[in-house]
């Protein structure tokens, strides 16, 4: 499995949004209330995250995305250090920011933030490792 490039910054934290999946199916019946039941029991979320880089940056990351060894186009699963709101197992204090297994929920966008850096932003798709 491929792995996000450690010579590229990590997503900031301050541009996160957690939306976990919905491990359920509603029935609505025709009187009372809705049945539900779970049909899975591991955990899925998608995590909305930013990454600044510097215009070096952004084109590694344009490679690492395109590349069949790398992020696959966005079809590929990747390992990534992200903050999940799930402590690792053994972790001091409950650490949340682990290893996780990603890929992208849809292309990426990016926009220029200055002259020399860009805002990339993303939707990723992150499952227990």
């Amino acid at each position: 499995m491929a792995a996000y490039p450690s010579t590229l910054p990590s997503p900031t934290i301050d541009s996160y949004s957690i939306t976990p999946f919905d491990p359920t199916i509603r029935t609505d019946m025709a009187n009372g209330l809705a049945k539900v039941r779970r049909v899975t029991r591991r955990r899925v979320d998608t995590i909305s995250v930013r990454w600044t880089f510097t215009r070096v940056q952004f084109a590694a990351f344009r490679n690492w995305w395109h590349d069949s060894t790398g992020a696959d186009g966005g079809a590929a699963w990747f390992n990534i250090k992200l903050y999940s709101g799930v402590p690792s197992s053994g972790a001091a204090g409950g650490d949340c920011e682990q290893q996780n297994k990603a890929r992208f929920a849809g292309p990426w966008a990016a926009s220029p933030n200055t002259a020399y850096y860009f805002n990339v932003t993303a939707d990723l798709e992150v499952v227990d490792a």
